[in-house]
């Protein structure tokens, strides 16, 4: 009878796993192109990084770029130049795959700059990635989505721990490594908001302290910037910029970055939250914030 009912416990447990994966969309990333110039080991880590980030939600189940790979090895599928929306679509139905990602790295740029007297100097060095990525609906044939984001990365004086991201491959410096992280960010939120309606909200504020629902799983580290927003009608309303102070893997804690950085009084429960980096602060900061709700 224990047997019995440790088989029939056993089966209830699978089946409900089972329907628990189904409810997730399964989606396929390809390996990113390049734009001229640009090192392929750059955009596979792009790709690589994104994918990972992409199946961590709850939303997704992610093919990898290598099985996406395999997979048109296997259907002799040449990858060779930019793929083409027929050719992405077609390795997309071979593996059941509902949606399928393309994309390209755009631009990568490494700079750095030296100065000072010989008793006293600075190293500064920043990565900057940029990339654009078309989704396409296997089922339709339809190109669903087309959008783009970039990420940035400056010396700092923490050391630079990146989920996913690994710094050995295609001669990854941490600066690298740090845009690639939050360029694979912004595109996930925006593919998780796009194609099933999900974004990262303000879940909780105490004081002047507000919790929200990304963490290092999803590229937030503390000292990253968060832009809080609302919207009214079309329109975005940005109540204030954040500065993570403590990251989990699922959420972090932040306080207002700065002065000038918004109002974080504005801020309730719900409201959006997406990733800034310093360049953008500064069209923030140009823009001002809202003053009221």
């Amino acid at each position: 009878m224990k047997k019995l009912a440790f088989s029939l416990l056993a089966v209830v447990l699978c089946t409900s796993f089972t329907a628990e994966a189904d409810e997730r969309i399964r989606a396929g990333v390809l390996r990113f192109q390049s734009s001229a110039g640009i090192e392929g080991g750059f955009a596979a880590a792009v790709s690589d990084t994104f994918a990972q980030m992409l199946g961590l939600s709850e939303k997704f189940s992610v093919m990898s770029t290598e099985q996406m790979m395999m997979i048109a090895t296997q259907n002799t599928i040449p990858l060779a130049g930019n793929i083409s929306k027929e050719t992405a679509i077609q390795i997309g139905k071979l593996a059941k795959c509902k949606y399928v990602i393309a994309g390209t790295v755009t631009s990568f740029k490494r700079t750095s700059k030296n100065s000072g007297i010989v008793i006293v100097s600075s190293h500064k060095e920043e990565t900057r990635a940029e990339a654009e990525i078309k989704v396409y609906d296997t089922e339709t044939g339809k190109e669903v989505m087309s959008d783009s984001a970039f990420g940035r990365a400056a010396q700092g004086g923490n050391n630079i721990s990146i989920y996913g991201v690994s710094k050995g491959s295609s001669n990854l410096s941490g600066m690298d490594a740090g845009a690639i992280s939050e360029l694979s960010s912004k595109l996930t939120l925006k593919v998780l908001e796009k194609l099933t309606g999900y974004f990262p909200t303000v879940t909780q504020k105490e004081g002047k302290e507000i919790t929200i629902d990304l963490g290092t799983m999803n590229g937030a580290n503390k000292g990253g910037y968060y832009r809080i927003y609302t919207v009214s009608g079309d329109e975005e309303m940005n109540l204030a910029v954040v500065k993570v102070t403590y990251a989990t893997e699922n959420s972090c804690k932040a306080v207002r970055a700065e002065k000038g950085m918004g109002n974080i009084s504005l801020v309730e429960e719900g409201d959006k939250v997406f990733p800034v980096n310093a360049i953008e602060l500064k069209a923030l900061k140009k823009n001002g914030f809202a003053q009221s709700r």
